[in-house]
């Protein structure tokens, strides 16, 4: 994850719809009251317990405004990043997927659907789970549907996320799925 110093420029966000809202990250599994005592040892409040899909999650959110997620994962073959004080069987292991709040969840869906070819693997409440490909961590993207949400800021700005990429093999593939995409009336990719 890339973050740029918007904060000493003045610029600040205006959380909403059309943004990502959190970014997951995946720990290996048992690992989640030692990452509780760690935000807590360091001063990151608030911390909240919630649960989609079967999982529960911490959430906290950066100084910066940014919000995170660790939930535990069993599907990772990603090395952690590991320190003295986090040892491997704790370690992160990369993102796991991000939470995208929307107002219109049928445009949504149908981007990832149609657009991208992503597949609808769940539904929980206002949540819905798109997977790449068999899903797990960095294939996973959860869709939160609150239609009480102001548009968010779209640009550069403290306390946002200002875009997810995905990866292609090539560059030829990445036009075709652009070209694709403007068919289907999505011509802001």
């Amino acid at each position: 994850m890339t973050t740029l110093p918007f904060k000493d420029l003045g610029y600040k966000g205006r959380k909403g719809s059309g943004q990502i809202s959190a970014v997951a990250y995946a720990i290996p599994p048992g690992s989640m009251a030692f990452w509780e005592q760690r935000l807590s040892l360091h001063l990151i409040k608030p911390i909240t317990k919630k649960y989609k899909f079967g999982a529960e999650y911490i959430e906290f959110e950066h100084p910066s405004g940014l919000v995170f997620e660790l939930t535990e994962s069993e599907v990772n073959d990603i090395q952690g990043w590991v320190t003295d004080e986090i040892h491997d069987d704790h370690a992160i292991r990369g993102i796991f997927g991000v939470t995208l709040s929307v107002r219109d969840y049928t445009e949504q869906a149908r981007f990832f659907t149609d657009g991208l070819k992503m597949t609808l693997a769940a539904e929980d409440g206002a949540y819905q789970r798109f997977h790449i490909g068999a899903g797990g961590p960095q294939r996973t993207i959860d869709v939160l549907y609150d239609p009480s949400l102001p548009q968010g800021t779209w640009g550069f700005a403290q306390g946002i996320v200002h875009h997810i990429a995905f990866a292609v093999e090539t560059e030829k593939e990445q036009l075709e799925i652009k070209e694709h995409l403007v068919g289907l009336g999505f011509p802001d990719v």
